[in-house]
């Protein structure tokens, strides 16, 4: 265990040194854990001596970042530092709690977590709860007794670190997670969104989800989950609808797995998910900037997508019917399915942008299954139209859609279905990214303005559904001048009324 501090990147160790050599700032908790296996991170603790504002706030001067507090009544400050173009790294500082890093270090919530270095000075590694030996040893052990239970959140990062890395939890401290699951409602909506999206962001939230159901957290923090299980339908599916919803997860982190290069894949690669590697990997490189694209700066594009997949027929209880001859359906589960999961975000607090992101993959996630079904050849008009309504969450619809079609039966999908999907999908995706501006958004021809006083009308929708008529036209190749699209709002307007006029 040496060098961790030089682990650090230079810009950030250069901002701590100016802060002067007497200064006690400390590399702590699941930054230290990360650089003694020596794993990459974009988010680093630290603990400070002394006034946390104000050496925060220089350090973020120096690195030339943003800066604002978390918790000004626990010194809990946050600097946002932009070493390139579209990345991001978060530092938190807190203040020192108790009289010394060892106090400090023995009221944390786990063993692993709980070590700390000297940013200036002497790189010993100070581990009063031996959580090195427990990371050898791959154990979770709380620091002390009452360590969950003084802070119920740590029992759902228990989970996640648990399943992340591959770890043995403790049985004094399974008992406690088991104590404190049914104290998670008196923790903020904020605290419990932000550990339960780091969950989603790992490699095998599967499984993290499950245990979360084991010890009966997930019915605490999502409750409409619960009733999923008692949903029953009919074939080609062959699982309860939670059933098919985790192994839709599970479907989509082996996909993911193979689509982006991560530091802990657990997924074992199948021959499906490796034969969507071959048709999908042209687009490799897009789709791993596009999911590891961050809303917010705790929350990825990936996680977002995870929660969609367990929420995607969170609708099927509510529109749950049988036909007469005994096939069960869920007709518009879609529909009622996101604004059920907008709820849920909504009551966490997540922002509006990824609200509408999760409700676009929710509403639309049948769709490229349904163009399979539809149509041999994948129209222009239908790649128009698919991104009009899914927008640039249509990348992580395409991907879905596999996770979905993998996860009805167990086993391997029907060829033929499987292959049509993909190559659905390919061409969804080749759009997306080679041909963007002829197919999803080609260039206005004319506004809003031209069309009323060309046909003098007034405004209103019918401005926009021509508009919009005029770009799927464009999309198609029917309308490729301003001429054209001028002749077609004029034909389109002679339509409508005469159509208005026939059926009054």
């Amino acid at each position: 265990m040496k060098h961790i501090i030089t682990w650090l990147p230079d810009s950030i160790l250069e901002a701590i040194k100016s802060l002067g050599e007497g200064e006690l700032v400390y590399l702590v908790g699941g930054a230290v854990r990360d650089a003694i296996l020596d794993k990459p991170r974009r988010d680093f603790d630290f603990v400070i001596k002394g006034s946390v504002r104000k050496k925060a706030g220089k350090i973020a001067e120096i690195l030339g970042g943003d800066f604002y507090p978390l918790d000004e009544d626990r010194q809990m400050m946050r600097v946002l530092w932009y070493p390139d173009p579209g990345e991001v790294i978060t530092l938190d500082f807190s203040g020192m709690q108790g009289e010394s890093i060892e106090d400090d270090l023995m009221n944390r919530d786990f063993t692993i977590n709980s070590m700390a270095v000297l940013s200036i000075g002497n790189e010993k590694v100070i581990d009063p709860c031996r959580g090195a030996q427990d990371l050898k040893d791959r154990i979770l052990r709380r620091c002390r007794r009452g360590s969950v239970l003084d802070d119920p959140v740590r029992a759902l990062r228990a989970v996640r670190l648990a399943v992340q890395m591959d770890l043995s939890i403790e049985p004094d401290t399974i008992k406690e997670i088991n104590q404190a699951a049914g104290q998670l409602e008196r923790i903020s909506a904020e605290r419990i969104r932000d550990e339960l999206f780091r969950l989603f962001d790992s490699s095998n939230a599967a499984s993290a989800i499950r245990i979360l159901i084991h010890f009966g957290m997930l019915e605490k923090i999502l409750p409409e989950i619960s009733f999923l299980g008692e949903v029953k339908q009919s074939s080609p599916h062959t699982m309860d609808v939670l059933e098919h919803s985790l192994a839709c997860i599970n479907r989509l982190e082996s996909i993911l797995n193979q689509l982006i290069k991560t530091d802990d894949q657990n997924v074992a690669p199948n021959l499906t998910s490796a034969e969507s590697l071959l048709v999908l990997g042209k687009f490799q490189n897009q789709i791993q900037t596009h999911l590891e694209k961050r809303i917010t700066a705790d929350r990825t594009r990936r996680a977002l997508l995870i929660f969609a997949a367990l929420y995607h027929d969170i609708g099927k209880p509510q529109t749950q019917t049988m036909s007469e001859d005994g096939n069960i359906h869920f007709f518009r589960h879609e529909i009622i399915g996101a604004k059920i999961a907008a709820g849920r975000l909504k009551s966490l607090a997540n922002s509006n942008h990824e609200i509408t992101q999760v409700e676009k993959i929710i509403r639309n996630h049948m769709r490229p299954n349904l163009l399979r079904k539809s149509q041999v050849y994948l129209t222009d008009r239908a790649i128009y139209r698919f991104f009009q309504s899914c927008g640039e969450e249509g990348v992580e619809v395409c991907l879905f859609s596999l996770a979905d079609m993998l996860a009805k039966k167990p086993g391997p999908p029907d060829h033929e279905e499987w292959t049509a999907l993909l190559e659905i999908n390919r061409k969804l995706l080749d759009a997306w990214y080679n041909h963007r501006e002829e197919k999803i958004y080609p260039q206005k021809l004319i506004d809003g303005q031209d069309l009323m006083q060309t046909l003098l009308i007034e405004p209103g929708p019918q401005v926009g559904e021509i508009l919009a008529a005029i770009g799927e036209g464009q999309a198609t190749g029917k309308i490729r001048n301003r001429r054209d699209a001028l002749i077609f709002a004029r034909n389109w307007e002679k339509e409508k009324m005469g159509k208005n006029g026939n059926g009054s």
